[in-house]
């Protein structure tokens, strides 16, 4: 069984249960059973779904002494109630996605007939009702794997770009006063000959803007309905400056999502270019800069069913403004764009189309404050507000933080910092942890 099979899985896993109950309130999925007649009622919850089904299509564990029966059944995914049902009457199994219309009946000679039908059509032709049922549960779960809410893939790439190339480096707006002979005028030499110091002309040197490597460690918890989970994030992001105006940001994340035991992992490439219109120095208090992005990232979970290959492009508009030697403001807005691709697997002498339909952009507006507590210590706060704006189950989300930057040594330095992300029916806590080391 591969995870691309879900949907079958979910169609075998409703038509193969014993009645009994074993659910709570906060599985990542149930199955809710009527028997025909009766009235009985069977209620079936876990977090890892092809599991299940697993058991299910070879009669183990509870479902060893199954025996056909006439029923209705839903199943309830991700918190979205009815996403699939199905009714079995005699030797007959008619199968309905309301949320994308999909309805369709598998007649055999017998209940396993039906199933073998079922199971060949879910396996070999859903391709597209797969994506299809992604895209549309993305639009009404609040914990979906792909799109839709702040744990989606979409939402963590669009973030983990925003807060590498959207804030600027503390050493980039806190430019210390240096000056150094002016070109063609006193040199050293000539001043240890006898030359009066304050007769020396001199200028302010360049400003050489950050540029080195970093290991990013960041993670949390967060509440989204009944749902409880945990997450995590590594990244090692790096900066070179290649020309006078331009440096290239590039960056690898692997990351991590637990939701009710059902796990995800995912890894993600990005690349930016980082264009300064304007760069400050001890004498001029802007930065404005123009970064354009790109991203490729990879999300997978077995237990939830989903996942998929995910593009996004984009662009960061940064614009710091010193208010003085001690503080600073930042306005930082990103927009992007998310579009996942199809994947073609072969498997078991068959290929399989994976495409979980993800097509959304999103933006992030950003207000930060900086300070500069000394000549090694700085603090910021900031405030972010992040749209979807094509149909949602999260509309947009607010994020509030706090961190803290201490220059241990001149290329070395540490960031600690915490946040807060909430929203309608959402909350979660993080801490983030960089070590930089500059070149």
């Amino acid at each position: 069984m591969n995870k691309h099979l879900f949907l079958s899985c979910s169609f075998l896993a409703l038509t193969l249960q014993p009645f009994g109950t074993n659910a709570h309130a906060a599985d990542a999925f149930s199955i809710t059973l009527t028997k025909t007649g009766s009235g009985d009622i069977l209620q079936i919850g876990g977090k890892t779904l092809p599991d299940l089904a697993r058991d299910a299509v070879r009669s183990k564990g509870l479902f060893a002494d199954f025996d056909g029966l006439d029923f209705s059944g839903s199943l309830d995914y991700l918190g979205v109630r009815g996403a699939i049902t199905i009714e079995m009457v005699a030797n007959s199994a008619t199968v309905e996605i309301p949320s994308i219309g999909f309805s369709r009946v598998f007649t055999g000679t017998s209940h396993e007939a039906a199933y073998d039908k079922m199971e060949d059509f879910f396996t070999k032709e859903s391709s597209e009702i797969y994506g299809k049922f992604l895209r549309q549960m993305a639009r009404r779960s609040i914990i979906a794997l792909t799109d839709g809410n702040p744990m989606a893939s979409t939402a963590r790439t669009a973030n983990s770009i925003f807060f590498s190339e959207g804030f600027t480096h503390f050493s980039d707006i806190f430019v210390p006063e240096i000056y150094v002979p002016t070109h063609g005028g006193a040199t050293a030499s000539q001043a240890e000959a006898g030359t009066p110091a304050d007769a020396i002309p001199v200028e302010l040197a360049p400003h050489k803007r950050f540029g080195g490597i970093a290991l990013d460690f960041s993670g949390g918890s967060f509440k989204a309905g009944d749902f409880k989970g945990n997450y995590a994030e590594f990244a090692i992001p790096m900066r070179f400056r290649i020309a006078r105006p331009v440096d290239l940001s590039l960056a690898v994340r692997s990351n991590y999502l637990e939701v009710e035991g059902a796990q995800a992992v995912g890894i993600g490439f990005s690349a930016a270019l980082p264009i300064h219109i304007f760069s400050a120095n001890a004498q001029n208090f802007c930065n404005w800069t123009l970064a354009p992005f790109s991203t490729t990232s990879a999300t997978a979970s077995w237990d939830l069913g989903s996942g998929g290959l995910i593009w996004a492009t984009g662009a960061i508009n940064t614009l710091d403004f010193r208010i003085n030697k001690h503080f600073a403001v930042s306005l930082i807005n990103q927009i992007s764009y998310h579009k996942s691709v199809e994947l073609s697997v072969n498997y078991d002498s068959d290929e399989y189309k994976l495409d979980p339909g993800v097509s959304q952009w999103i933006s992030k507006n950003g207000l930060r404050l900086a300070a500069s507590l000394g000549e090694s210590f700085q603090a910021e706060a900031y405030a972010v507000e992040t749209f979807f704006l094509k149909e949602t189950a999260v509309k947009d989300y607010t994020t509030l933080g706090l961190a803290f930057n201490w220059q241990v040594a001149r290329s070395f330095g540490m960031r600690l910092g915490g946040n807060y992300d909430f929203a309608s029916d959402y909350s979660s806590f993080g801490a983030n942890f960089r070590l930089q080391f500059k070149f």
